[in-house]
């Protein structure tokens, strides 16, 4: 899932993220909300990270937040249409 967002990210802006379990490609970090989703029972959870920016790191400037929620809303609209395809919804009967 997380490669079909990556890949569309790619497609549309250039910009290339990391695929990969936060741990491996982050280290540990506490109190993941991804880290939470899993032991409350949810099969799926992901951590996106914006690019590095700004003084902090993740304060990018005001100039790239447009270009950041462009590119990042294409990743996960992608990751949401192969988790429908993947996973769809079962037919329900409606009532006439």
């Amino acid at each position: 899932m997380a490669t079909a967002g990556a890949d569309a990210i790619r497609d549309y802006s250039g910009t290339e993220y990391e695929v990969g379990s936060s741990t491996a490609l982050y280290g540990e970090a506490a109190g993941a909300s991804d880290d939470y989703a899993f032991s409350e029972g949810f099969t799926l959870a992901y951590t996106m990270e914006l690019p590095d920016g700004g003084d902090s790191g993740f304060d990018p400037p005001p100039s790239d937040i447009d270009r950041l929620v462009k590119e990042t809303w294409t990743g996960i609209r992608a990751m949401g249409m192969k988790i429908t395809t993947k996973y769809p919804l079962p037919m329900t009967k409606t009532l006439s």
